[in-house]
């Protein structure tokens, strides 16, 4: 049966947030594939496994976990129920984000206040986990793990994984913010939302960073910085400073560059799919911030409005529409 989203506060509404604030969490943090995002626009929030059920949509377009974490959420009560963080610099969240491409919903603390929400010590699907309610639920949680800078402890990787448990949905007006890590990803995010309002967009890459201090080394992450598409010629001379377009004249002389800016580790197969179904594919050797400016002619592009993607290791990045015309 689907539950109707009901809520009341809990009656230690008040001392739960000053826990909270006093243990310097501010907000909570549930990070997606932006993949997810038409489905969290168009339902207006963030919805539990059992609720996207209920409305037949689930699965959702790139639902996280698996087979076994579904049982285990099924056996634990969870399935309907949002997992939010007190922190983005999670061993889960290290552990997929090479392999995805992921935001961060900025979630107000004022889920945490309400009076079916639970508190979890560690991941809510771990076997023997402590969870509960209102303070005594708060009392579970490890606060020191959540806010520590470069672990040592072997207890960090399971505590700093507390969890808060909300109820069926977090509508938008909840979400304080979407968190991209770059230029580039968030106006892929902008792309998938659609028509609806939305939080404000922001590029924040210390969410991404493998610890809190690290804002700026992203370990372990490639990713596209920012795509420019330009008819200019390209070279090591110019590449910074090309002048960027989004309609070219088709001409069999001209060519179309995309001129993108990205991250890649060892192994880093990026791809660009044209318009006309035409690739362009290369393999990066190292570890590096880097800038590849891949071509095509637009005498072998179709006229009118051409869509450019972008892939790292097969995870599409960006999106770019652009046109050709006569």
């Amino acid at each position: 049966m689907c539950a109707q989203v009901q809520r009341p506060r809990h009656a230690q509404a008040r001392d739960i947030l000053a826990r909270l604030q006093r243990e310097g969490i501010y907000n909570l943090y549930h990070f997606t594939n932006v993949q997810n995002l038409p489905s969290i626009a168009s339902h207006g929030g963030l919805f539990s496994k059992q609720t996207l059920e209920c409305l037949g949509k689930w699965p959702c377009e790139k639902p996280g976990g698996n087979t076994l974490s579904h049982n285990l959420d099924k056996q634990n009560d969870n399935w309907d129920k949002i997992g939010l963080n007190l922190t983005a610099h999670t061993p889960m969240f290290y552990t997929l984000k090479s392999k995805n491409h992921f935001c961060f919903c900025v979630v107000s603390l004022e889920v945490a206040t309400w009076a079916d929400t639970f508190f979890t010590d560690t991941n809510a699907a771990a076997f023997g986990h402590k969870r509960g309610q209102g303070l005594v639920g708060l009392n579970n949680i490890d606060f020191d793990m959540v806010r520590t800078l470069l672990p040592s402890d072997p207890n960090w990787r399971k505590l700093v994984q507390a969890e808060v448990l909300v109820k069926d949905k977090i509508p938008i007006e909840l979400i304080e913010e979407i968190g991209f890590i770059s230029e580039a990803s968030m106006l892929e995010g902008r792309r998938l939302w659609g028509r609806y309002n939305h939080p404000p967009f922001k590029i924040d890459k210390s969410l991404f960073a493998d610890y809190p201090e690290q804002t700026d080394r992203l370990c372990g992450l490639p990713y596209i910085s920012k795509v420019t598409l330009t008819d200019m010629h390209v070279s090591k001379a110019n590449y910074r400073t090309v002048t960027s377009k989004t309609r070219f004249r088709k001409n069999a002389e001209t060519v179309i560059t995309a001129v993108i800016k990205l991250e890649s580790l060892v192994g880093t197969t990026a791809k660009v799919v044209w318009g006309n179904g035409i690739e362009s594919v290369y393999q990066f050797d190292t570890w590096n911030t880097r800038t590849w400016w891949p071509s095509t002619s637009l005498r072998d592009l179709p006229v009118g409005i051409n869509t450019l993607r972008i892939t790292l290791d097969d995870v599409l990045w960006a999106t770019a529409n652009f046109e050709v015309f006569t």
